[in-house]
C-alpha cells in the first residue's frame, strides 16, 4: 500500500489498491481500501465527550505579556474583559504540568518598533499603540517562567504564524496538536487558531487560560473555533489530569 502525507500529524492513512486487468494485460480499473490509524492522547472536556490530542502536542503561550498584578481592565472603553489577568494566571499550572510531560513549551511576544513602522493596519481599530520593544510592559510575565531552555518566539502580527519561525520550529519539533493558551481569545489566539487549522494542525484552546477584548468577544471567538474543530475546547485542570495520566487511546 501506499502511505499518505497525513502520516506526519499522527494520522497514518494506508492504500490497497486492487487491479482489474483485461485480456491484454492492461488495467481496466483500481479500487481499493484505505486502512486508518490514528495516534493519540485523550482528553475529557467538560460534558463528557473526548477531545483526541493527536501525535505530540506543544503549548504556546500567546502574548502574556507585562504585570499580571494589576488590573488591565479600562471600565471606560470596557476594554479588555474584566477578570482578564485571572485567566492569565491560571496558565504556569498547565506551563508546571506541561514540563513535567516533557512538552515542548513556545512563548510568543508580539513586539513593534517604537517608530511604529510595523504596525500596519493594527491601528484602524480600537486598539492603541501597544507592545513597543523595550518597554517594561512588552515583557513576557515573569508568572508564565520563561527559562532558557524553552522556545520563544516574536511576531509583529496577531497571528504567531505570520511573518515569524513558528512553523519551521513546529516542524522541528514533529508537533501535531498545539495547545493554545493566552489573549486576546478573539485576536491573536483566534487568529493563530485558524491558520493552524489551515496548517492541519489539530488545535485545543485551553478556554479558562484564554481570555478577549470583551466577554462577548471572547465568547464569539471560542464559539468560532469550536466551529472549525468541533470539541477544539478543553478545561485547564481536565487538560493536565489527562496528561499527566498519559491516557492513550
Amino acid at each position: 500500500g501506499t502511505r499518505s502525507s497525513a502520516a506526519s500529524h499522527g494520522i497514518h492513512a494506508d492504500w490497497s489498491p486492487t487491479e482489474k486487468r483485461g485480456r491484454d494485460g492492461r488495467v481496466q480499473s483500481l479500487s481499493g481500501r484505505f486502512q486508518v490509524t490514528v495516534s493519540r492522547y485523550c482528553v475529557s472536556t467538560e460534558n463528557n465527550q473526548t477531545s483526541q490530542v493527536f501525535g505530540k502536542p506543544a503549548l504556546l503561550v500567546i502574548d502574556v505579556q507585562g504585570d499580571l498584578t494589576t488590573s488591565r481592565h479600562d471600565a471606560v472603553r470596557d476594554f479588555p474583559m474584566a477578570g482578564y489577568n485571572d485567566y492569565m494566571r491560571r496558565i504556569p499550572a498547565l506551563i508546571t504540568a506541561a514540563r513535567e510531560c516533557k512538552l515542548p513549551i513556545i512563548y510568543m511576544q508580539e513586539v513593534h518598533h517604537p517608530s511604529l513602522v510595523d504596525f500596519g493596519r493594527e491601528l484602524d481599530g480600537f486598539e492603541r499603540v501597544h507592545c513597543l520593544e523595550n518597554v517594561p510592559g512588552t515583557a513576557i510575565s515573569a508568572e508564565v517562567d520563561r527559562r532558557a531552555d524553552d522556545f520563544w518566539v516574536r511576531k509583529r502580527r496577531y497571528s504567531c504564524f505570520f511573518g515569524t519561525d513558528l512553523e519551521i520550529l513546529l516542524r522541528g519539533l514533529e508537533a501535531t496538536t498545539l495547545l493554545l493558551v493566552g489573549g486576546f481569545s478573539d485576536v491573536c489566539v483566534h487568529y493563530t487558531f485558524a491558520d493552524a487549522h489551515q496548517r492541519d494542525y489539530v488545535c485545543r484552546v485551553v478556554e479558562d487560560c484564554v481570555a478577549g477584548s470583551s466577554q462577548a468577544a471572547h465568547e464569539a471567538a471560542l464559539a468560532a473555533m469550536d466551529y472549525l474543530q468541533p470539541g477544539c475546547r478543553c478545561k485547564r485542570d481536565v487538560l493536565i489530569t489527562n496528561l499527566r495520566g498519559q491516557t492513550v487511546a
